[in-house]
């Protein structure tokens, strides 16, 4: 544990900034408006035309559900929680990132939700790898991820930041995402 003492804030901020490193400033896109969207390639597509035909100003879309979703319950919409593109919604979805960026300069924003849901890609593999949160007696928590039941990582585990940072990794380097929010 590092106690960093002021007496004042920026002296803490200071003293914290020397021993981690001072966050870089942003892109200047960053700075812009950003509008997020959903319902998949042509939705994406379509709502960007009309903002540019609009001149309304903007740097970047955010998709969260690139990950796909549905309707658990009618006028509910829900994330599908996985860490892996659509393919029905997004086909293509690295040359979607790709036309936005080259086409029209706007960069893609994603959601990269905690959840990993019992039904998914994710959870099995994880599970056996010890990779989830768990109980005392060593089985895996689960409790209901919105409408699903599901887990959480355990970063208490370092072999879980290599499994979690695969897919954010490939999210950059694969198919192109200039970042994303992750709870």
């Amino acid at each position: 544990v590092l106690v960093f003492h002021g007496p004042r804030p920026s002296d803490v901020v200071r003293a914290l900034g020397a021993e981690i490193g001072r966050a870089k400033r942003p892109p200047d896109w960053a700075f812009s408006p950003w509008i997020g969207v959903q319902g998949g390639r042509a939705a994406v597509l379509d709502e960007v035309a009309a903002l540019e035909a609009a001149a309304v100003p903007f740097s970047a879309v955010w998709v969260q559900d690139w990950c796909g979703g549905g309707n658990p319950l009618p006028d509910i919409y829900d994330l599908d929680y996985r860490w892996l593109p659509d393919e029905t919604l997004y086909p293509d979805l690295a040359g979607l990132v790709t036309t936005l960026r080259t086409d029209n300069g706007v960069r893609f924003l994603a959601y990269a939700n905690p959840f990993v849901v019992r039904a998914f890609e994710h959870f099995t593999p994880m599970e056996m790898a010890g990779l989830l949160i768990r109980r005392e007696s060593g089985e895996t928590y689960a409790f209901p991820a919105t409408f699903t039941p599901g887990s959480l990582a355990d970063f208490t585990n370092p072999a879980t930041y290599d499994y979690v940072e695969g897919f954010l990794r490939s999210m950059v380097s694969d198919l192109g995402f200039d970042g994303w929010m992750a709870d």
